[in-house]
């Protein structure tokens, strides 16, 4: 083993020494000292002794702070006091759990901005989802009774909660980015409800059953642009926006402003993704798309990104489903009702992507009716891309 110099081992111990003696000197400060000493004492215990001396003033100011009532000192105290506690939690649960009580208690009976917002900063942590605790619901309910919109102490609240929040958080502060309650911290809310969304995916799914369309499609486009959440979780909120829309239209005959885009949005994170999970409701969406483009719902372009994704998904029903759909634009040309070129041209050349053989009558028929020369082009090349 190798040996440590004899210098360097003095130098450990007298380290050692000092640091023992600079702790109990700054204990005695604390406790012999008025407020204004015992900050003085909290700011020199700081990063010397795990943060007891912190968690010993923690429960001074608790005890105190009824007694003594909105005092400067004792507000300076709080702060100096939560800054002196330790940048990474403790090894112990329990003490853990024991720090976040003591601070949710600083919380509740300080009513200083400055106060509550050291200890938002600093209460996530230390808290533990495992633990039951009052903590967030605490936190809950200060944000919903904030009546200065404008305070720092109110992007504290978001930004604590967007990191230990609850379901009642997650629906909170749902219902103030939707109604802008917060318009100087909407970033910090968008980041908010993101990170709790991704963390708990049911939640965003009883969001978006009991909300209305047009602001499910603010929340949808919200997730889509965040490049920080894996596409599982976009697809698995895709999906179910995909549902609600598929019900609504099965419900409602008349659609709200963003219910097109809506519908497009999700079927197009399902499909980016290719979440063969959805699928089948790709299909269902698929007929609903249909029927609103001949209603003239949906425009051209529009119905032709349907027909890309469904295909997209790749399953064999996005091929019978198109097969269908083509067997339909066939009887229409029979009729001499002729389709628009660009959407019978991209149903030919997704099924040849395809390359379903149970396509192959109708594409074939497509080459004895009276469709433009192109497009009779594109149904003999798809009919060459079939696997048998």
């Amino acid at each position: 083993m190798k040996k440590i110099p004899l210098l360097l081992m003095l130098y450990f111990i007298a380290a050692s020494v000092f640091a023992q003696t600079t702790v109990s000197e700054a204990r005695k400060k604390f406790i012999k000292g008025n407020l204004s000493e015992k900050s003085a004492a909290i700011r020199e215990s700081s990063g010397t002794d795990n943060g007891e001396l912190a968690l010993i003033a923690l429960d001074f100011i608790n005890t105190n702070r009824p007694l003594i009532g909105n005092d400067r000192d004792l507000n300076s105290l709080a702060v100096s006091t939560v800054f002196a506690l330790p940048k990474e939690k403790f090894t112990d649960s329990k003490k853990n759990e024991a720090v976040t009580d003591k601070l949710i208690t600083t919380f509740s009976v300080f009513d200083d901005e400055n106060v509550k917002i050291s200890v938002l900063e600093k209460l996530p942590l230390f808290y533990s989802y495992e633990t039951p605790s009052k903590t967030v619901s605490v936190i809950n309910s200060s944000l919903n009774s904030e009546q200065n919109r404008q305070s720092q102490a109110v992007k504290a609240h978001i930004t604590a909660l967007g990191k230990i929040g609850n379901s009642e958080s997650f629906r909170l502060l749902y219902e103030g980015w939707k109604t802008n309650r917060w318009p100087s911290f909407k970033t910090e809310t968008e980041e908010a409800l993101v990170m709790l969304g991704e963390s708990s995916p049911a939640d965003v799914v009883k969001v978006i059953s009991t909300s209305q369309i047009d602001d499910n499609y603010k929340f949808l486009r919200l997730i889509v642009e965040n490049q920080k959440i894996n596409k599982n979780f976009k697809s698995e909120v895709a999906e179910n926006a995909l549902s609600q829309a598929i019900h609504n239209r099965d419900i409602k005959a008349q659609m709200s402003e963003n219910e097109a885009d809506y519908q497009l949005l999700s079927l197009k994170i399902i499909s980016d993704n290719q979440w063969s999970r959805a699928s089948e409701m790709v299909i269902r969406y698929f007929a609903i798309a249909r029927q609103e483009y001949e209603n003239k719902i949906l425009t051209e372009t529009q119905f032709i990104t349907v027909i890309n994704c469904t295909a997209r998904i790749g399953s064999a029903d996005s091929a019978a489903a198109l097969s269908n759909y083509l067997a339909a634009l066939n009887k229409d040309v029979e009729q001499n009702i002729v389709p628009q070129r660009n959407v019978v041209l991209s149903v030919i050349n997704n099924l040849g992507a395809l390359g379903d053989k149970t396509s192959f009558d109708n594409l074939l028929y497509v080459t004895y009716l009276n469709y433009p020369e192109e497009v009779i082009a594109a149904s003999r090349d798809a009919l060459s891309k079939l696997k048998w």
